[in-house]
């Protein structure tokens, strides 16, 4: 079976940059695939990595 996190792991794996309602609001409007068991919201952990590599955005230029 593949590695699930929830909405707390999720933001502990950003360091904390982004907030678990953060996360909840991005599942609601459907950018995130979750896992739904119960009342537990659970999202794969390649789904994680697959959303987190497409919305990079590169680093500015320095000096701009």
């Amino acid at each position: 079976m593949a590695a699930m996190l929830n909405v707390k792991e999720l933001s502990e794996a950003t360091g904390g940059h982004v907030s678990p309602y953060t996360f909840r609001s991005w599942i609601r409007q459907g950018r995130l695939p979750v896992i739904r068991l119960g009342r537990r919201i659970m999202v794969k952990a390649e789904d994680f990595e697959r959303f987190v590599s497409e919305n990079r955005v590169p680093a500015r230029e320095p000096g701009r």
